[in-house]
């Protein structure tokens, strides 16, 4: 189990930082607990500030029964309709209140049909049950549907002295000590999300000191431990490929991630045998992509590395070991400016083409970069920048970048 687990809140008193939003929530659960259910909360903020565990720390507060539905549960508006509906104009049968919690639900676009949102609508306004959102974004377009029915409760990054004093107490409860210079240094670089500060710290627990100069990626770090959790463990393709298609890292690198880590999760020759074996098709296809510029190699690449890994395994499965990195991981560090512009790049491209970063990131970036090195070499490189510069905004600059790029 990770720390980040182990040590999540048990009640609303144990909760790191945020006490308005704390009394916020502890006010919301005391109106529902007297029967007082009005408007939902959208309770926001960034990755990793507790937000999940807050909710859930509320209804272990108020002995409250939950039904959490996540991106990976939404599904058609008449499957909502059975779960949602039904949950919001009942009592269990010992009459307990039922927190309805929709985490993650500013990544349901994808997930949703056209009458979706109307049935969310229609459980929120009709409730007899306490319900709670959770998303990243408060101001998400596509969650504007919800600022109209439910009140922001907004959590906000950490101090650095709040989750120096969490990893401490950590450490104490673990047995372990670790120097101050470190612990102060994983608090600083974690950038508020203690969530991923505690990862770090189990990185870190009694791991070379050269491994400090991973820190600087734990963000990438927080989102690739939960992806590679899914994977290894659901049997389910669905949910694999769901996990591979939201994680926050290019399909080149989640490979090498799983790659590094299928040693240490299949107890089977047979299950590290049959991951490998997709992991080498997925490679393939990604290499495909990239070489003749046919991207519904892609897919084929996602669906290898994801559902093809989960279902290799068979369930047997071992969660002992923590994660290891794999070893290109530190190529990263030699490698942060040009990630900067990239992020740039990608956060113009998505208001210019209208599709999401994941999107841009692992498909037209790709697809830009061969077509800038073949125009180049037909038309002349200022023709290239001129067509980039009047469609897509980018400098000359960021042309190059992107035909330099190695990202597959």
């Amino acid at each position: 189990m990770l720390l980040s687990d182990k040590y999540a809140p048990k009640t609303l008193d144990d909760v790191v930082g945020n006490a308005t939003s704390i009394q916020r929530l502890r006010l919301f659960g005391l109106d529902a607990q007297k029967g007082l259910v009005g408007r939902p909360l959208i309770v926001c903020g960034p990755s990793g500030v507790g937000k999940t565990c807050a909710v859930n720390a509320l209804a272990n507060t108020f002995g409250f029964e939950t039904l959490e539905l996540n991106a990976s549960d939404y599904r058609d508006s008449e499957t909502l309709r059975r779960t949602l509906l039904p949950a919001g104009n009942t009592n269990n049968l010992f009459k307990k209140k039922v927190l309805i919690i929709l985490d993650e639900i500013d990544e349901l676009s994808n997930k949703f049909d056209s009458g979706a949102e109307r049935v969310i609508t229609e459980m929120a306004k009709k409730s007899k049950q306490p319900v709670i959102f959770i998303a990243n974004d408060f101001w998400d377009r596509k969650i504007t549907f919800l600022r109209e029915i439910a009140e922001k409760c907004e959590f906000k990054k950490l101090g650095v002295d709040e989750i120096s004093r969490t990893l401490r107490r950590i450490l104490s409860a673990q047995g372990e000590e670790m120097p101050d210079d470190l612990i102060n240094e994983i608090s600083l670089k974690s950038s508020g999300d203690l969530r991923g500060a505690i990862n770090d710290l189990e990185l870190m627990m009694g791991a070379d000191p050269q491994l400090r100069e991973n820190l600087g990626y734990r963000s990438r770090k927080v989102e690739i431990f939960g992806v590679l959790d899914k994977i290894f463990q659901t049997n389910s393709f669905a949910t694999a490929r769901a996990a591979a298609q939201d994680a926050d890292v290019d399909l080149s690198m989640l490979i090498n991630w799983i790659e590094e880590n299928v040693p240490n999760r299949y107890a089977t020759k047979k299950g590290r045998y049959d991951a490998m074996e997709n992991l080498s098709s997925a490679s393939k296809y990604l290499e495909s992509a990239s070489r003749t510029g046919h991207y519904d190699y892609l897919k084929y690449s996602s669906i290898f590395a994801s559902a093809g890994v989960s279902l290799s395994g068979g369930g047997d499965f071992s969660m002992l070991k923590q994660y290891s990195f794999p070893a290109n991981i530190r190529f990263l560090s030699h490698t942060k400016k040009s990630r900067n512009e990239m992020r740039t790049i990608i956060s113009k491209l998505v208001y210019k083409i209208h599709a999401g970063k994941q999107n841009v990131s692992n498909t037209y970036i790709t697809m830009f970069k061969l077509m800038i090195q073949r125009a180049g070499q037909e038309e002349g490189m200022e023709k290239v920048y001129d067509f980039f510069e009047s469609k897509y905004s980018l400098e000359k600059g960021e042309v190059d970048a992107i035909a330099s790029s190695k990202k597959y």
